[in-house]
C-alpha cells in the first residue's frame, strides 16, 4: 500500500512487484489456514461440514461488498470491457486478458482465486483431505506447484490464456493457498500443536524468515515452490507463541482493526492508490490517497460488511439447527416403525 501511495517514479519496480507478491502469499496462506480451521472444528462439533452452510457465509460477506465497489466503479471510473465487468462479477477477473481490462478492477484478480478455492476447497476437504489428512493435501500442494512450474518452463497454455498473467490464475497460485491448509491439519489437535510448539523455536523460524527472504530475491520458478511452503510455518509460528514480541505487535489494537477491515480495504484502495510513476489525479496523491481509502473501508465494513456477514452467520446457524431438528425428529419415527 505504502508503494502505490506515495512513490514517485518506477524505480527498482521488478524487486518491489516480487515483495507485493509475497504479500498476496501471505494473504493466501492465512486464508487456506483460516478457512481449514474453521471446517475442522465444524467436523469436531457436528460431525460433519455443511457445505450449504459454509456457501452461504462466504456468499453473504463476499458479495455485497465486491458488488458495491463495482457499482460505484461503473458509476464513476468505469470499465474498459463488457468482458472485465463480467470477469469481475463472475470471478474469473484473473483469466481475462490485459488488454480487456482495466486498473480499477485489476486487483480483483486474487478475489477470483479466493472464490474458487472457496468453491472447490471444502468439497476436497471432505473427499480428500479428511480421509488423508495433511499429507494428502500437501501432494495436492505439490502438484500444484510442479504443475506452475511445467506450464512456464514449458509455454503448456500460452495459446489457451494468451495475455492472461501467469500468476494471476488459480490453477499457478492454488498451492499458496493448500500449504494453509496443510498447516491448519497439522496444528489441529492439541498432541499435534504441542508437538509444533515445542519445535518452532526463534532461532529456527528466523532461519525460515531469512530463506523466505533469498527466494524473494533470487526468485525464480524453483524459489517459487519454496515460498507457499514457508509462508504457513512462519505463520504458525506467531500462533504457537503468542507471547514473542512480534506475535504480541501483531495483537496491537490497531494492527486488529487493520485485519478486520482488510477486506474493505482490499476492495477500496485500488481506486486511490495508484501507481505513483503515473499521473493521477488529487484524491491519488499521497496522503489524501491513503486517508480515502480507509474512509470508504470502513464505511464499507460498518455499513454493509459487517451487516451482511451477521446475517449469513445468523442463517448458516439456522440452516444447521434445522437440520439437526429434522434429523432429531426423523429418529423417532424411524424407531417407532421399527
Amino acid at each position: 500500500m505504502g508503494f502505490y501511495a506515495s512513490f514517485p517514479t518506477a524505480g527498482d519496480l521488478g524487486a518491489r512487484i516480487q515483495f507485493a507478491d509475497f504479500g498476496v502469499h501471505v494473504f493466501f496462506a492465512i486464508s487456506g489456514l483460516l478457512i481449514t480451521t474453521l471446517l475442522l472444528r465444524e467436523q469436531d462439533e457436528y460431525g460433519d461440514i455443511s457445505l450449504a452452510g459454509f456457501y452461504v457465509r462466504r456468499a453473504f460477506r463476499i458479495l455485497p461488498p465486491c458488488f458495491l465497489y463495482l457499482a460505484v466503479v461503473v458509476l464513476t471510473v468505469g470499465v474498459s470491457t463488457r468482458w472485465e465487468l463480467i470477469g469481475s462479477v463472475l470471478f474469473f477477473r484473473n483469466y481475462i486478458p490485459q488488454t480487456l481490462g482495466s486498473f480499477a478492477t485489476a486487483h480483483l484478480w486474487s478475489l477470483a482465486v479466493e472464490e474458487h478455492f472457496y468453491l472447490l476447497w471444502p468439497i476436497a476437504m471432505i473427499t480428500v483431505g479428511l480421509r488423508y489428512g495433511a499429507r494428502g493435501v500437501a501432494w495436492m500442494s505439490v502438484a500444484f506447484g510442479l504443475w506452475r512450474i511445467a506450464d512456464l518452463q514449458n509455454h503448456i497454455t500460452d495459446r489457451l490464456f494468451a495475455q492472461v498473467q501467469p500468476h494471476f490464475r488459480t490453477d499457478m497460485c492454488l498451492d499458496a493457498l493448500l500449504w494453509g491448509c496443510v498447516a491448519a491439519f497439522l496444528l489441529h489437535g492439541r498432541k499435534q500443536r504441542e508437538v509444533f510448539r515445542r519445535r518452532i523455536n526463534r532461532a529456527w523460524l528466523a532461519g525460515l524468515g531469512v530463506m523466505g527472504f533469498l527466494c524473494i530475491v533470487f526468485y525464480s520458478p524453483l524459489t517459487g515452490l519454496w515460498i507457499p511452503m514457508l509462508v504457513p510455518i512462519l505463520l504458525a509460528g506467531t500462533m504457537l507463541h503468542p507471547e514473542w514480541s512480534f506475535s504480541r505487535m501483531l495483537e496491537h489494537p490497531a494492527v486488529r482493526f487493520v485485519g478486520r477491515i482488510s477486506y474493505s480495504l482490499y476492495l477500496w484502495q485500488e481506486l486511490f492508490l495508484y501507481p505513483g510513476w503515473q499521473s493521477r489525479s488529487a484524491v491519488q496523491r499521497f496522503p489524501l490517497n491513503l486517508a480515502l481509502a480507509f474512509i470508504c473501508a470502513i464505511a464499507s465494513y460498518r455499513l454493509v460488511e459487517k451487516p451482511c456477514m451477521d446475517f449469513g452467520r445468523a442463517l448458516s446457524a439456522r440452516m444447521r439447527r434445522s437440520r439437526l431438528e429434522r434429523s432429531s425428529s426423523v429418529a423417532p419415527a424411524v424407531l417407532s416403525g421399527l
